[in-house]
């Protein structure tokens, strides 16, 4: 009688198990903090890294003890498909470790990626089971990315040394809450993509809400300098328009907001002595000024010596740790799929494509035509996009936008069931009416 009180005091009134509960507020702060990348802890992992393993953790307990004790049916059953892929990645990387320059922090990287393309998107789907807690998990990625592009102004205003660990470039690039431009760009335009999406789905104060957080990744994209970032705000804004979430009069509404943000943005570029946004964009085209900036350039130029690496040796790659992903003597392939093949080689490409595709299988994208799906799909090709012109093999901001696909499918799926299973719960008298 007295276990069966303790059991009970562990659920809620929907009978979900505590572990879950808690699993999903570390997964909120985690998926929040995900978008902080200076802060760490001692230097090393990041805060909201470790706030996503807590969570991971506390989800596969969870889950173990909900089948167990047979309280509801969970959706985190793993396929035959992503089996495959992780078998494949798994024997990848230990072949590459191989020839790696450092093969422990290959084995590392390795673990790191289970984590991001495996775990990662199971616990996810483990304790985002209804549309209001995948709702929440959205704004907070949101939020997040709009506080690392705060950072930008931050610095401007207070100094680069203010934010531990971050980085102003010589030629007034703005790293903010980030600790490399780059990652900068990439954070913040995923912030004004779903910032976007809240913005043209929303009303009220949401809608404000959403025009605050757009502005400061705004922002911040623009003072990170990232050409890349753009075309994913582009990309992603794309598939928010054939969504049909973005409507000409929303057009009109966030041409007038960054019409103000941009004079902003120049007045502090000027002040730093830094390229502006048209001009770092022709530069790094290479379509003039100093070809120091046609990164362009750069990009492809370690696009061929990888490709050439994979040929000459397609299923041993040379290894996941940083020294061995160099392809031509000076910087990784950009390029996701191009440094999975020279990294890991033909079982890493494979278990990588696997992952990327998985969630966009089906038809259930075409039947569910709700504002945080589309954010999701939005946020989830937008990631695609830069990370076809930046190293982004195990990047969050990679796999979350991922996971958050793979979660809305299963929403889409099982939201019927739920639903009924929700409907049963409110029906059934309450224990203090027993």
């Amino acid at each position: 009688m007295k276990a069966h009180r303790m059991t009970q005091a562990r659920e809620d009134d929907s009978g979900e198990d505590f572990l879950l509960r808690a699993s999903r507020v570390f997964f909120y702060v985690g998926i929040f903090f995900s978008s902080l990348l200076s802060i760490r802890v001692g230097g090393g992992l990041t805060v909201g890294d470790i706030l996503l393993l807590i969570g991971i953790a506390f989800a596969g307990a969870g889950t173990l003890m909900t089948r167990m004790r047979s309280i509801q049916v969970t959706r985190t059953r793993i396929s035959p498909p992503v089996w495959l892929a992780l078998t494949m990645l798994v024997v990848g990387a230990v072949l590459s470790a191989g020839r790696a320059v450092d093969p422990q922090s290959t084995v590392e990287i390795a673990v790191r990626l289970v984590l991001v393309m495996f775990l990662l998107p199971v616990s996810m789907r483990a304790v985002f089971k209804e549309k209001e807690q995948f709702k929440r998990a959205l704004v907070a990625f949101a939020l997040g990315a709009a506080v690392c592009g705060s950072g930008t102004v931050l610095q401007y205003l207070a100094g680069a040394s203010i934010i531990p660990g971050a980085d102003v470039t010589n030629v007034g690039r703005f790293s903010g809450f980030a600790q490399s431009v780059s990652d900068t760009g990439a954070i913040t335009s995923l912030g004004v993509v779903s910032a976007v999406g809240l913005f043209a789905g929303t009303a009220g104060r949401q809608r404000f809400g959403a025009l605050i957080l757009l502005s400061f990744s705004a922002i911040g994209l623009f003072l990170s300098g990232s050409v890349s970032g753009l075309l994913a705000v582009l990309v992603g804004c794309l598939v928010l328009a054939a969504r049909r979430v973005i409507k000409v009069r929303h057009i009109v509404l966030i041409a007038g907001v960054g019409s103000v943000i941009l004079g902003f943005v120049i007045s502090i570029q000027v002040k730093s002595n830094a390229l502006d946004p048209l001009t770092r964009i022709l530069q790094t085209l290479g379509l003039g000024g100093n070809v120091e900036y046609n990164t362009s350039g750069s990009r492809l130029s370690t696009y061929q010596a990888a490709v050439d690496g994979f040929i000459r040796n397609p299923i041993v790659g040379a290894g996941l740790d940083y020294s061995s992903t160099i392809a031509d003597g000076r910087f990784p392939a950009h390029n996701l799929f191009i440094a999975a093949a020279y990294c890991g080689g033909t079982f890493v490409l494979l278990a990588v494509i696997l992952a990327i595709v998985r969630p966009f299988r089906g038809q259930w994208i075409h039947a569910d035509r709700s504002l945080d799906t589309s954010i999701a799909l939005a946020l989830a090709v937008s990631a695609i996009a830069f990370a076809m012109t930046a190293p982004s093999l195990f990047n969050r901001y990679l796999w979350i936008p991922i996971s958050f696909v793979l979660v809305a499918k299963s929403l889409a799926m099982f939201g019927e069931q739920s639903d009924i299973a929700r409907t049963n719960r409110l029906q059934q008298p309450s224990r203090s009416s027993r």
